[in-house]
């Protein structure tokens, strides 16, 4: 079995490379979108050596995925069109392809998902709205005409990564029994003028064709940016409204449901009325929703004596279902390791979930959450200095730093404006910071005691100050275990 490594980092740089490729690809610059999706598939391939054989096949499968999207950067000639399941090189199925590029890429709606609401841990309030808003109009339309309501209008899901919106959209098709349409930037971004657009027609059209159909689109921010800004983006918005208010006029057969971690990325124009109108924050999971998720994770797994359930709740606050889902998974390795190599059954001990907590934190940062919070409303916000008559922001990856023993502490950072150098100061001392591939990382810092530290960075003038918090790394004490 493959060396057993902390592969978070491998898996953000994939993530951050793919989302790059994304929005390179959209303004047209598919020599750096090629770079970044080559990229993106290297640390998949990379992360997929050290994930359990679950994770495996799923990122060798990612890895090739971004291959042939990089393949399809660099090919002027033509279009990729990805092959429909079922559809071979034969001449008959070679030909019908060959007439249906023109028309836009050939869709392919999933098998009706077998996921219900009651798959879903907690999010109750969510489940209701969306209930009254796409579920129950079509359980019972008599009921809704009475009061003169109808369905159809869309739904957007927004909120943290991992907090189960994918989960969600799936339910929502398998509670009404929907064909499911799965869609993100890469299946409807094209390099080619008008392929796009082409995409998003047949899409609709091949939704259409279906008794009920539920449209999907993931990362929302990547295809209905706010437009003014590039030329390409405005066409595929323009085209995607147009798509959505004609269906909205004459048929009551599609829903929409869209997902974003950015809400306030995506065009106004986009969640008006009759469109994407209803925003639902989807929250970290709450106590209830964990403590479903660890009994979910554990089922029918040799557990100790001594794992309490209650403890990993409580120590798990701000935890998304991934991060759940990643710590059950990390705690199950060295028992199955052990049982590999011995064939004697071992059980789960809550020293194996300490182990797993202290190389799985929480994703979500508490800058992110805030920025959430002022979106739906609520209090809020990121450090800020005006700078003459400019704002630089300047967003902290975190506000609690773990310092690990003989290891010393670094801040990253970063920052809204392109800067030549950047320097931290910590208790009187200037540390230069280097740029990496989105965010700048300070030198060691000489911090050996934990405790709150007023962090200032400075680059010819101050930008920002924050107090963070040093602690040091994580025992089975500091878990409250």
């Amino acid at each position: 079995m493959a060396e057993v490594k902390d592969v978070s980092f491998y898996r953000e740089m994939m993530d951050t490379y793919y989302n790059n490729a994304i929005r390179c690809q959209a303004a047209g610059n598919y020599t750096a979108a090629k770079k970044y999706y080559m990229l993106a598939a290297q640390k998949a391939l990379e992360t997929s050596k050290y994930s359990s054989q679950q994770l495996k096949a799923s990122l060798i499968k990612k890895a090739k995925m971004y291959q042939e999207n990089a393949e399809a950067c660099g090919d002027r000639k033509r279009p990729a069109v990805r092959r429909v399941p079922g559809t071979g090189d034969n001449s008959q199925g070679g030909q019908q392809q060959e007439q249906d590029e023109d028309n836009g890429k050939i869709w392919q709606g999933s098998a009706i998902p077998d996921i219900k609401f009651s798959d879903v841990a907690g999010l109750e309030e969510v489940k209701k709205t969306i209930l009254t808003r796409m579920i129950n109009p079509i359980k019972y339309p008599e009921k809704y005409a009475k009061y003169g309501k109808k369905m159809g209008g869309g739904v957007l899901l927004y909120g943290p990564p991992g907090t189960g919106k994918t989960l969600i959209a799936k339910a929502i098709a398998g509670e009404v029994g929907a064909t499911f349409y799965a869609i993100k930037g890469s299946d409807i971004l094209s390099k080619y003028v008008g392929e796009s657009e082409k995409n998003i027609s047949s899409l609709f059209e091949a939704a259409k064709k279906d008794k009920l159909a539920i449209i999907f689109i993931d990362e929302m921010d990547s295809l209905f940016g706010q437009r003014g800004q590039d030329m390409h983006n405005d066409k595929r918005v323009n085209e995607f409204l147009q798509q959505i208010d004609g269906f909205a006029s004459k048929t009551d057969n599609l829903l929409l449901l869209g997902a974003t971690n950015r809400p306030w990325d995506v065009d106004s124009a986009a969640v008006r009325s009759g469109r994407f109108s209803e925003k639902i924050y989807v929250s970290l999971p709450d106590a209830p929703a964990r403590e479903y998720m660890f009994n979910k994770q554990l089922n029918n797994v040799p557990l100790g004596k001594d794992v309490d359930i209650k403890k990993l709740v409580k120590v798990t606050e701000g935890y998304s279902g991934a991060d759940i889902a990643e710590v059950c998974d990390r705690a199950k390795e060295d028992p199955l390791n052990n049982y590999i190599k011995t064939d004697v059954l071992t059980d789960i001990t809550m020293k194996d979930f300490v182990k797993a907590l202290s190389k799985v934190p929480p994703t979500v940062k508490q800058k992110d959450l805030k920025a959430f919070e002022e979106y739906a409303g609520r209090t809020g916000g990121t450090v800020k200095k005006e700078k003459e008559d400019e704002t630089v922001e300047v967003t902290f990856a975190e506000d609690v730093i773990n310092m690990k023993a003989g290891e010393k502490p670094s801040v990253e950072f970063s920052v809204s404006k392109e800067l030549e150098k950047v320097y931290l100061q910590v208790n009187g001392a200037n540390y230069l910071c280097s740029k990496k591939f989105n965010s700048w990382v300070s030198e060691p810092l000489n911090i050996e005691k934990p405790g709150e530290y007023e962090v200032i960075i400075s680059s010819q003038n101050e930008i920002a100050r924050k107090k963070i918090k040093f602690n040091k790394g994580l025992e089975e004490d500091d878990l409250g275990l």
